[in-house]
């Protein structure tokens, strides 16, 4: 098939950007932002990438942003080597048109998940204190279980109260679109400083033409291995680059006593980045590209069924069904399993605690199947950064999430994250944590066959309501239970029908 277009415009390196901004050497870097009053200029229209069958992304044509209450008559504007907001009321922005200022004593709390790389926690903690004692206010980053989330933003969204900014998951932003201001100048500015957002990223955030978050991280997901297992019980260290090869030797490592493993429960990374993966690498999809016709029973998804009942039967480890997203981190090791689709923290983990397991651990991209190259399909675990309605400090907390990005903060957090997290700004693509472990490089490149839930039609709130029932991945582990293909099919149309309006 087509692989995916990674961007329109050329790759731009850090040595672009710094040119673009006139900064010789090692100098200072300028946050350029729009000022909130400004009226947010019509962009150019932005084409999804190909696909099965062409679709094309939303046209932006973003709304001005939404003007925060001033929290305090003094300001300090944003910059990357902005005086302290104790020390002057204005720092110029000295390569901006205008900049966008910080009104002072604001208190900003931000809400995100618990990430399996606790360094990168940390990192955004002390980068927030940063923030707050550089333009005079606070900013406290409020973290909980992953598994969590989706019920607090829920419940934020119906009281309409509570944090600033909310780290989303997937395409929340579509489902939660009615309580998100909108981000298109802030976004746009990135975009055009740091050589553009992957295409499934801007999926995600830009909605009905509006950026109703800014893209902030990906957690690429390749299958991580024991390369020694992998050499006893097949002959070779070299993972599959087919589904079919992928389940010729997990028979060879079960049979061995090393099955592999991938979460089928309510996991929200590895069952929706494995499963979702696998329909889309057979053929199958789950609605038409016209985004209304639901396409889930067909051949190419019995297909991805019947290989997926396979796979559980013949290669894993039956317990699957109950994981959570904890669960093959832990299993891998505990050394009971061999291989298992995830983030590179597993691997990550074993460098820092387990050198033994680390030195015969590799990591690899998914397969291709029928329908797809290499790397496989998959959707990978994506956040953005949105900022609420009801918050009372919104200036604030758009020039926080924007600072964020910003290469002396963004590249530290990304080598905090030691290859857990890649960037959604091409900028980023040669950062120096890349270069730091060659094992890492699947996790880079995992990222090129990324899609969107309801790909191939455009992203809408329909796939994200789809995406949060879980209803593609209980699909999958009903087959694994022992429903036909056929009647889980049957019963994902069911489900899919009410949603798309079919």
């Amino acid at each position: 098939m087509t692989r995916m277009r990674i961007s329109q415009a050329r790759r731009m390196t850090r040595r672009d950007v710094l040119r673009g901004f006139g900064v010789a050497g090692a100098g200072t870097l300028t946050l350029l932002l729009s000022a909130c009053s400004s009226a947010a200029p019509t962009p150019t229209a932005t084409s999804a990438p190909a696909a099965a069958a062409p679709t094309s992304a939303p046209t932006t044509a973003p709304a001005a942003p939404t003007s925060a209450p001033t929290a305090a008559p003094t300001t300090a504007a944003v910059s990357a080597t902005a005086t302290p907001a104790s020390q002057a009321a204005t720092t110029p922005a000295a390569a901006s048109n205008t900049s966008l200022s910080v009104p002072k004593g604001f208190d900003l709390h931000l809400l995100q998940w618990s990430s399996f790389v606790a360094e990168a926690d940390a990192e955004i903690k002390r980068q927030a204190a940063d923030f707050g004692k550089q333009y005079g206010g606070t900013v406290t980053i409020d973290i909980v279980n992953g598994n969590d989330l989706q019920a607090k933003v829920s419940a934020a969204v119906q009281s309409q109260s509570g944090p600033d900014i909310i780290q989303m998951e997937y395409n929340w932003p579509w489902l939660y679109s009615d309580a998100c201001i909108d981000l298109s100048e802030e976004a746009k500015t990135l975009e055009t400083k740091f050589g553009g957002y992957y295409d499934f990223m801007k999926s995600y955030s830009l909605v009905n033409g509006k950026w109703l978050a800014i893209p902030y991280t990906v957690v690429s997901n390749a299958w991580t291995y024991r390369t020694d297992w992998w050499k006893e019980a097949t002959g070779s260290d070299k993972f599959a680059e087919t589904l079919d090869d992928l389940y010729t030797q997990g028979v060879q490592l079960k049979k061995a006593g090393h099955p592999l493993a991938q979460a089928m429960g309510h996991a929200y990374g590895d069952a929706n980045t494995m499963w979702y993966g696998t329909l889309w690498n057979f053929g199958g999809q789950e609605v038409d590209q016209d985004g209304k016709t639901v396409k889930i029973n067909s051949p190419e998804t019995e297909a991805a069924l019947a290989w997926a009942a396979k796979m559980y039967k013949d290669t894993f480890d039956p317990s699957v069904l109950s994981w959570d997203d904890s669960s093959n981190n832990r299993a891998y090791l505990a050394q009971t399993i061999s291989a298992t689709q995830n983030g590179a923290s597993i691997y990550i983990v074993a460098k820092q605690k387990y050198a033994d397991i680390a030195k015969v651990t590799n990591n690899a991209v998914e397969p291709k199947g029928p329908k797809s190259d290499l790397p496989g399909y998959e959707i990978q675990l994506n956040f953005e950064h949105a900022v609420m309605k009801w918050s009372k400090y919104q200036d604030a907390a758009k020039a926080f999430i924007v600072w964020l990005m910003q290469p002396a903060q963004y590249s530290k957090w990304l080598g905090q994250s030691a290859g857990y997290n890649v960037g959604p700004l091409h900028y980023y693509d040669d950062d120096p944590v890349w270069n730091t472990d060659p094992k890492l490089k699947p996790f880079k490149d995992a990222i090129k066959a990324s899609r969107w839930p309801g790909w191939p039609a455009n992203p809408g709130r329909q796939a994200a309501e789809a995406l949060s029932k879980y209803i593609i991945v209980d699909m999958f582990a009903k087959v694994a239970q022992g429903t036909t293909p056929k009647d889980a099919m049957t019963w994902a149309e069911s489900q899919l029908k009410p949603i798309y309006g079919g």
